[in-house]
């Protein structure tokens, strides 16, 4: 490659590498929402009891964390000791695109009717969010 070809190769490269980053931050966007929507829609399901639907709407994954009634009494004790969600912040969140597909993990604390609590989320992503695990940590599951 002569000089003149280098010297146009490298003033592609910073619009290319401009080009890319502004792509990975609107598929990081869109993931990002399309999690945040799932976390709504698990309040909205956790809030009116159907655990079956939050399972049967997650990974391979999740499900394989344990079986349905198990999920559903882990819930369900969930629900009865922490009450509705009420309200939802994010505290954090971190976008990973990988070779087995885009994983967004949330941090939200979260107000529930008898308590708050912090709750994380990791969310695959395609053209929908699909719960890959959940975590919960309160003092009122360990005091009620």
């Amino acid at each position: 490659m002569s000089t003149l070809d280098l010297t146009k190769a490298s003033k592609r490269s910073p619009w290319f590498l401009l080009l890319v980053l502004t792509l990975s931050a609107c598929s990081a966007n869109k993931a990002k929402n399309l999690a945040e929507n799932g976390v709504t829609r698990f309040h909205e399901q956790l809030n009116a009891a159907q655990y079956n639907e939050i399972y049967s709407h997650a990974t391979d994954a999740f499900q394989k964390s344990g079986t349905e009634p198990e999920i559903t009494e882990f819930l369900s004790a969930v629900h009865r000791k922490l009450g509705n969600a009420k309200g939802a912040k994010q505290q954090s969140f971190f976008v990973n695109f990988g070779t087995a597909g885009t994983n967004v993990t949330l941090i939200y604390q979260t107000d529930f009717n008898n308590g708050p609590a912090t709750e994380q989320f990791v969310w695959r992503v395609e053209d929908e969010a699909l719960l890959v695990d959940y975590r919960i940590d309160s003092r009122v599951l360990i005091t009620k």
